[in-house]
């Protein structure tokens, strides 16, 4: 059983619930199913989670009752094509552009997804052993000079 939420823990104060509900699932705006990955923008404070069993990334701006899907299916759906994602696992998003890079586990590659656009495009990755291709990757990373790892 999965909380199927978003908790944030200030040193000085009571834990808050920041998206999701306990128990709650299904692929609704205000639902997480096994939440996994998690940006926090440092400027706006909205929290970009990989919701895993629903298929989607999706922002929960600051105080925000329920999210929005910026990437992958809105209604929960797994999928192979530029438009959904299955099991989006880790994730960084561009601060600036709002660009969200994500892991598509179960398609075995990195997808970029821009700001305000319903599709995303495979940019590392695809199922195999060959040295450009992944099986079940978790997560990602970039360093200074902009690379990808």
């Amino acid at each position: 059983m999965f909380n199927n939420r978003i908790q944030i823990f200030p040193l000085d104060r009571s834990t808050t619930t920041v998206a999701g509900e306990t128990g709650q699932k299904e692929p609704r705006a205000n639902h997480l199913n096994e939440p996994q990955g998690i940006y926090v923008d440092s400027t706006t404070q909205a929290a970009y989670i990989a919701d895993l069993i629903n298929h989607r990334v999706q922002k929960w701006a600051k105080d925000a009752k329920e999210g929005v899907t910026v990437a992958g299916s809105s209604d929960g759906d797994p999928g192979s094509f530029v438009k959904s994602l299955d099991r989006p696992y880790g994730l960084r998003v561009d601060e600036e552009t709002k660009i969200v890079y994500v892991v598509d586990l179960l398609n075995n590659q990195f997808q970029r997804w821009k700001h305000d656009e319903n599709e995303g495009d495979t940019i590392a990755g695809g199922q195999g052993s060959e040295s450009n291709q992944f099986c079940h990757p978790t997560d990602l990373a970039f360093d200074s000079q902009g690379n990808l790892y």
